[in-house]
């Protein structure tokens, strides 16, 4: 038996990186969607989070859809771009890749094979 002490993380912002585009099937496209607080309500449905559309070759951003005052900033999307990309290679195929942000670092909470389209 193993026990698993972590710590607590309080999150500022959270939501969800789809390595591919779930809603238009654009290759090459990853979606992120974001709220503010925990990650939880985009999971769930809770919120209708910003979602952002990024091409992954390149980072630029070729969609962005806001709720209200956008929750992400540029460099939070470049770095979330960045490691969903890595995650996906390192599984080997298209991710569901929940994350979190406190204290300006972003935190990957876990990440899963795509299985389901929104």
């Amino acid at each position: 038996m193993a026990v698993i002490i972590q710590e607590m993380i309080f999150a500022k912002k959270g939501g969800v990186v789809f390595t591919r585009d779930i809603f238009h099937q654009r290759k090459g496209v990853l979606v992120i969607e974001a709220a503010k607080g925990l990650g939880e309500t985009v999971v769930s449905g809770l919120v209708n989070p910003e979602r952002v559309m990024v091409m992954k070759d390149t980072g630029v951003i070729i969609e962005r859809h806001l709720v209200n005052s956008p929750v992400l900033i540029e460099k939070e999307i470049k770095d979330l771009t960045k490691m969903a990309k890595r995650i996906e290679r390192l599984y080997q195929s298209p991710q569901d890749i929940e994350w979190a942000i406190w204290k300006n670092k972003i935190y990957i909470l876990q990440s899963r094979p795509i299985t389901r389209r929104r």
